[in-house]
């Protein structure tokens, strides 16, 4: 089963109404690993983000 399926199903199954993408999902994660003192090189590499161009933080 493929990741969005995945996804979609979790949702779901934990009766959230909102409409959930994966975008929100990895944003978050990136978000909570910034808030508790990542590395932000170490996120991209987790993330698999190959562009040597640094992330933007949204407040």
């Amino acid at each position: 089963m493929g990741y969005k399926r995945t996804l979609k199903k979790a949702v779901r199954r934990a009766g959230n109404v909102k409409s959930t993408k994966s975008q929100t999902v990895w944003h978050s994660f990136a978000t909570h690993l910034l808030e508790d003192g990542c590395d932000i090189r170490t996120v991209q590499e987790l993330l698999g983000q190959a562009s040597n161009r640094p992330m933007q933080r949204t407040a």
